[in-house]
C-alpha cells in the first residue's frame, strides 16, 4: 500500500517554511483579542 504524501513532509522537502494556523493569523495582524472565556453575546 502506498503511503500519501502530508503537507509537512513536503514542505521539509522542498525547503519551505511552514507555519501553523495560529501564527498566520498572529503574522496577518487580523486576529481580534478576546477576553477568556469568551461568552456567547445574546
Amino acid at each position: 500500500m502506498k503511503k500519501e504524501p502530508k503537507i509537512p513532509d513536503v514542505v521539509e522537502a522542498m525547503g519551505v517554511r511552514s507555519i501553523n494556523l495560529r501564527e498566520f493569523y498572529d503574522a496577518s495582524g487580523d486576529l481580534i483579542p478576546l477576553p477568556y472565556p469568551i461568552r456567547p453575546t445574546l
